[in-house]
């Protein structure tokens, strides 16, 4: 699947940081265009429900985009139902940060002069319940079926094991092999969802274009809000 770079925009953070947004189209060739104005707070990176104080097995994160509308192009482009038209990379000093997909239900406008539209960019783990569990082998690890979901739906983070866990063969617990007839009739959310509240572990970015899994006893300080200005 192509993607062609559509806007852009480069900003300084307060810390002196360079926030690069890139937004990509599926399918475009045409010229890459500077967006002219954002807001004041152009953009917060946010870790979902991180301070509920609630267990989730999945912890997703999202990107708030905040443009004014100097009507340099037609917006109206962003209403579409295709999930992932349009893919969105953030980078800090030149390395990508984070990455995921606008979310076509997230557009929204004050309709005056120079009005603030709001886009949000998801990290694409709400489309696992989209896909049903469909492997045929009788075995599989729990990293293998971890690894299969994630691939499902384009994931686009690298995903690291820091669980210290072990089963009673002394393999970290993510080896150990769970049978595919507890599966079926799932989808991969609710998969993912049980194995990893099954094995007290927890799936979270954790920055640097990275999700990781955790046990929930040694989560610590997680679960911030970066916001570049």
């Amino acid at each position: 699947m192509a993607y062609g770079l559509y806007l852009y925009k480069e900003i300084k953070s307060k810390s002196g940081k360079t926030i690069r947004l890139e937004i990509f189209q599926k399918d475009y060739s045409g010229t890459s265009i500077e967006i002219e104005s954002m807001s004041g707070t152009p953009l917060s990176l946010v870790i979902d429900n991180a301070n509920s104080g609630v267990y989730l097995p999945i912890v997703k994160s999202f990107l708030n985009i905040n443009i004014i509308d100097t009507e340099q192009i037609d917006y109206s482009v962003f209403f579409t139902p295709d999930a992932t038209k349009f893919k969105v990379i953030l980078k800090v000093n030149g390395t990508a940060e984070w990455s995921g997909y606008l979310t076509p239900d997230s557009f929204s406008q004050s309709l005056q002069y120079k009005s603030e539209i709001n886009l949000v960019a998801r990290d694409n783990l709400g489309m696992l319940s989209e896909f049903d569990f469909d492997l045929t082998n009788t075995f599989y690890s729990i990293s293998t079926l971890i690894n299969t979901a994630l691939t499902r739906i384009g994931f686009q983070f690298t995903l690291e094991t820091r669980t210290t866990k072990v089963d009673s063969a002394n393999e970290t617990i993510v080896n150990g092999l769970t049978q595919s007839k507890f599966w079926v009739g799932k989808n991969w959310q609710e998969v993912l969802e049980t194995i990893l509240t099954g094995i007290g572990c927890q799936l979270r970015y954790v920055g640097s274009n990275k999700y990781a899994i955790f046990d929930i006893g040694n989560l610590s300080s997680l679960g911030t809000t970066e916001v570049a200005q």
